[in-house]
């Protein structure tokens, strides 16, 4: 009998206990009753439960979370969790803010959740959804991926979504294997900025060169939205950048694509850092010099 209650205690003291006066992640009852109408599936969830933890779990509305944190929280592979970051900022689920480092390396991204509900990109699977999807896919037949393109919802009601697929399985984010020339076929709006900086560098081929043959923007937008998603750049990184390489003698004539501003981009960024702080140099100097003749012309001394 004692040794029947022995293991009895010693069990009990290996199961789960938890406790709310061990400390607790407070949720809005709203925002529960939004995660019963959507709810990010498999890995999504994962990744959005840790980042409330790391956060509201601390009383904090964001914080500087790394890739690692959350592979070690949520025990996903790197990938799956860049995969899940990514389509929880895409579906406006969570707020991610970059900021370059020194040098090359970027700081880890501060990533808050967007407690604003009706901000969300959701999926409903409703037979009036289906019917509308299916409507679509008419305009669609030639795509390889099946790939519908629709308009953004909320999570009070979400009858649309951004994208839908007609093969069964997730979708990835894009990459150069997923995309075709169907399915980068007029997703980004000339508003966006992607297009903007897109047509900001060809803009600035031209007039050096009226006769450059014009590009597909929509697949040099691709490149930049790359590089934001996948590089961590920012778009007046960016945009200095592309202004830069165009009044560059070398580099003008050797960056005329996204895809080679993606390529060289940090060679370029550091290359415009260094001759930048030249120039403060000079003019530090310069003007060091012009105070101390003003000096010498009133009598002065320094």
């Amino acid at each position: 009998m004692f040794c029947v209650l022995a293991i009895y205690i010693v069990l009990r003291n290996k199961m789960a206990n938890p406790q709310k006066e061990n400390g607790f992640t407070p949720i809005a009852n709203e925002i529960a009753e939004a995660f019963c109408r959507y709810y990010p599936p498999s890995s999504l969830g994962q990744v959005l439960w840790c980042i409330l933890r790391k956060t509201y779990g601390w009383r904090k509305l964001d914080d500087r979370i790394s890739i690692g944190q959350i592979k070690k929280a949520t025990g996903l592979s790197r990938r799956m969790v860049i995969y899940a970051l990514q389509n929880l900022e895409a579906k406006r689920i969570i707020q991610v803010q970059r900021k370059r480092g020194r040098g090359i390396k970027n700081e880890v991204n501060r990533i808050s959740f967007q407690k604003n509900y009706d901000l969300w990109v959701v999926q409903e699977k409703s037979s009036q959804y289906r019917k509308a999807i299916n409507s679509r896919k008419l305009h669609y037949k030639k795509s390889k991926d099946g790939v519908v393109q629709e308009t953004v919802s909320s999570a009070r009601n979400s009858n649309l979504v951004v994208q839908e697929t007609e093969k069964k399985g997730r979708f990835l984010a894009p990459t150069k294997e997923t995309n075709t020339k169907e399915t980068i076929k007029e997703i980004y709006s000339q508003n966006s900025d992607e297009f903007r900086l897109s047509e900001l560098l060809l803009n600035l081929i031209l007039e050096r060169n009226p006769g450059h043959r014009k590009p597909d923007l929509q697949k040099w937008a691709l490149h930049v939205d790359r590089m934001f998603r996948l590089d961590s750049r920012r778009a007046d990184d960016i945009e200095a950048v592309i202004k830069w390489s165009q009044i560059d003698g070398f580099w003008q004539n050797n960056i005329i694509s996204t895809q080679k501003l993606r390529e060289k981009f940090d060679q370029l960024y550091l290359r415009m850092e260094a001759e930048n702080n030249k120039l403060e140099q000079e003019q530090s100097k310069s003007n060091e010099i012009n105070w101390d003749k003003k000096l010498e012309e009133h009598g002065g001394t320094k």
